[in-house]
């Protein structure tokens, strides 16, 4: 099944860990299934989001696809396409006819996805992320807003400085003085 595209972005050569993707869009009344895409040059897809709705009960299907016979890891092959093992999310935080904001965080390892705010997967890194090059959004679905960046570290931690003793003195001048009882 072919899908219109719905938005693609092809300046994102040289993805690497700390990268953020913001999608804010809307999923159309009549959505069966869309797709958020991490393709490489070779046409392989990196990691396939694919939200269904055509399923007994909506779910989010996960996967790599490459052109490749070479890879192990096939579970089945459509013309010369290999597609890995399917990760599957039993439920979907999407609904049709309703807006949405996903972010995509680029992580040592693996990719977090969040949806509306709330942590939703998490996706095993499964092809070098510098072979990634193109973005794309796919499917019964409308891009209104996409973002990249960087994901800001928190500040880093910085004890409390020792040469400052003024809470210790408090704390001596509070205590009650300890009797002995010999």
């Amino acid at each position: 099944m072919s899908f219109p595209i719905a938005a693609a972005w092809t300046n994102i050569e040289g993805l690497s860990e700390g990268k953020r993707f913001l999608i804010q869009g809307f999923v159309r009344p009549y959505t069966k299934r869309f797709a958020v895409n991490f393709l490489c040059a070779n046409g392989d897809i990196a990691f396939h989001f694919n939200p269904r709705f055509d399923t007994l009960k909506p779910m989010v299907v996960c996967n790599t696809q490459m052109k490749s016979k070479k890879q192990l890891w096939e579970s089945w092959k459509s013309d010369d396409v290999f597609w890995g093992e399917e990760e599957i999310a039993p439920s979907t935080p999407f609904k049709q006819n309703s807006s949405f904001e996903m972010t995509i965080n680029v992580e040592s390892g693996c990719y977090q996805v969040y949806v509306n705010g709330n942590r939703f997967l998490e996706y095993k890194h499964r092809v070098a992320l510098k072979e990634i090059q193109t973005l794309e959004v796919k499917g019964d679905v409308s891009v209104n807003r996409f973002e990249f960046s960087e994901i800001k570290a928190p500040p880093p931690y910085s004890p409390p400085n020792s040469g400052d003793t003024t809470y210790n003195k408090q704390e001596e001048k509070r205590a009650p003085e300890a009797k002995s009882t010999k």
